[in-house]
């Protein structure tokens, strides 16, 4: 299976950084995963709190542990909710339905890892997410509504 290199990892993490300064928003966490939902990057900022690096990373573990981004994630719980609160156990917990976690896909649209961000508004996670990707010259998988 495909992954992201430790390198590719940094170089996203630097840029989401970059782009959450230029937006000024309130400090945030990162964490980049490979298909397994293992850790292969994590970074929290200055001032974010310390709960936001466990909640990156556990939106960045849903995106493979569920085969979804979170936007589609977030979008089939409305129609199946009792479905999703009730994975929670097999989950341990770790199942995130806020936006901010996107799969990381190469040129070929294999998927190499994703990308969990946490502390702002969901849709500028989200935004954040997309520009950082898309930075380090990969796709970022954002999903919705009907798509996996």
């Amino acid at each position: 299976m495909s992954s992201l290199t430790l390198d590719q990892a940094e170089t996203i993490l630097a840029a989401a950084r970059r782009r959450r300064a230029e937006l000024k928003e309130v400090p945030l966490a990162y964490a980049v995963v490979d298909p397994g939902g293992h850790l292969i990057a994590a970074a929290r900022e200055d001032g974010a709190g310390f709960l936001r690096t466990e909640i990156a990373m556990n939106k960045a573990w849903t995106c493979f542990a569920l085969g979804m981004p979170l936007k589609t994630l977030r979008d089939r719980t409305r129609e199946f909710p009792l479905f999703f609160a009730s994975i929670q156990g097999a989950a341990e917990g770790r199942i995130m339905h806020a936006l901010g976690g996107l799969i990381i896909r190469d040129a070929k649209g294999i998927a190499l890892g994703a990308l969990g961000i946490s502390g702002a508004a969901g849709e500028v996670d989200e935004a954040i997410g997309v520009h950082a990707i898309e930075a380090a010259g990969l796709k970022a998988e954002v999903g919705g509504a009907g798509k996996a």
